[in-house]
């Protein structure tokens, strides 16, 4: 019976003793538990980044089959599909630029002084507009000749 009486004289002071000790208790599994978290989102944010590459792969080889099919609408879809890349991904910015340019050259070469096609024509108002930004932002492309 002491020990009730004890208790409900100082039940402040116990309840203050009890939160201290779960405090002190908690405070590891607090840290641990953010620790496993934040390991959680950095592999999570990883695997989306590999998911991220290999699309961008996967669209850029799709996309560089497509520039030499001889219908229209599949090469003007391997342009558009490079500009995309280009505008999301600016590190690979000089290699698809001469893809482009290349594109262009061939094409015009091959055909010998006919009406150019859409597809290559989008394909030099693309190589113009770059050329054109990247020389004020002062990067030279000595590659991008557009005569």
């Amino acid at each position: 019976m002491d020990l009730f009486l004890f208790i409900k004289n100082n039940y402040e002071i116990i309840g203050s003793i009890i939160a201290s000790i779960t405090t002190i208790l908690g405070v590891p599994f607090l840290i641990w538990k953010n620790n496993v978290a934040h390991k959680a989102v950095k592999a999570t944010q990883i695997q989306i980044n590999d998911i991220k590459f290999k699309n961008y792969i996967d669209n850029f080889n799709q996309a560089i089959g497509h520039l030499s099919s001889p219908e229209l609408f599949t090469r003007l879809g391997g342009v558009k599909t490079l500009y995309n890349l280009l505008r999301i991904n600016k590190t690979k910015e000089e290699e698809i630029l001469s893809i482009l340019h290349s594109f262009c050259k061939n094409s015009i070469i091959t055909n010998e002084g006919n009406k150019q096609s859409e597809d290559i024509l989008d394909c030099n108002k693309i190589l113009a507009n770059y050329k054109y930004q990247l020389d004020e932002n002062f990067i030279k492309l000595s590659s991008l000749d557009l005569n």
